[in-house]
């Protein structure tokens, strides 16, 4: 399995339905994060968590958690887990601002995180950067602050065998 093949195959699902078929995750698509917004391959990023009024930022990278490896089969291969980070930021200066709730602006934001959830449940994507591997959903946070920012943070876990030779 390749760190880059996962990454890049989650930032093409997400920007447009390249494995599933089901089109970009709305808010997701290329326009909204054009490739200059998007971060890949690790959390560490000059603009990370920083976005300029009206920009959204993509970044999806393998975390520093060590990967699970257990002995699998009796042909001493080995079942080998990885955890990724796909992490949603954008500027939310204005809405800090604002001395009301807007509703709308709230379950927008909700609904993206359970849209990048959703994904991860379809059967097709399962093998995104290796056939024969599965993900597995692990959590996250659907909404944070920091700074002049509003983040979500989703985890998953990527399963693969690696074969003997």
């Amino acid at each position: 399995m390749s760190f880059v093949a996962v990454c890049d195959g989650w930032l093409a699902e997400l920007q447009s339905g390249a494995t599933s078929g089901l089109g970009a995750v709305t808010g997701l698509d290329t326009t909204t994060v054009p490739a200059n917004k998007t971060h890949l391959y690790s959390p560490v990023s000059v603009e990370r968590v920083v976005a300029d009024s009206g920009e959204r930022h993509l970044a999806i990278w393998p975390e520093a958690d060590p990967q699970v490896v257990h002995g699998a089969t009796t042909d001493g291969s080995d079942e080998i887990t990885t955890s990724y980070q796909v992490m949603v930021w954008q500027d939310a200066a204005e809405e800090m601002t604002r001395s009301f709730d807007d509703p709308a602006v709230e379950i927008t934001w909700l609904a993206l995180y359970e849209a990048i959830q959703a994904r991860l449940y379809i059967r097709a994507n399962l093998a995104i950067g290796e056939a024969g591997s599965d993900v597995r959903y692990e959590g996250g946070v659907p909404d944070a602050r920091q700074g002049g920012n509003r983040i979500m943070a989703v985890r998953f876990s990527k399963r693969h065998y690696k074969l003997r030779t």
